[in-house]
C-alpha cells in the first residue's frame, strides 16, 4: 500500500467519527482518513450476525432484564448541608 497523507486522522469508524468526517471533508474542504480496527464501520449502528441472528451491537451492551433506572437511588442522592 502506498503512503498517504491526510489533512486529519480519525482513529475509530463509530458513528460520531463518520460525522465528524463528513463535516470536515464538506464544510473545510480536507482529506480525512479513517482507521477502524474492526472489518466494519458504524461503531454501536453496525449489526453483527451471531448464529445465524443479527443483532445490532449496541442493543447488546445493556441486558433487557436489567434496565436503567432515570431516577438516581437514594444511595446516590446529594444530601443537603
Amino acid at each position: 500500500m502506498a503512503d498517504r497523507t491526510y489533512d486529519a486522522v480519525i482513529i475509530g469508524g463509530g458513528n460520531k467519527a463518520l460525522l465528524l468526517a463528513m463535516y470536515l471533508i464538506k464544510y473545510g474542504g480536507m482529506t480525512v482518513g479513517i482507521f477502524e480496527r474492526r472489518h466494519e464501520i458504524g461503531g454501536c449502528l453496525a449489526t453483527e450476525e451471531i448464529s445465524g441472528a443479527r443483532f445490532g451491537l449496541h442493543t447488546l451492551k445493556t441486558p433487557p432484564d436489567r434496565p436503567r433506572s432515570a431516577v438516581p437511588s437514594r444511595r446516590h442522592a446529594i444530601e443537603p448541608k
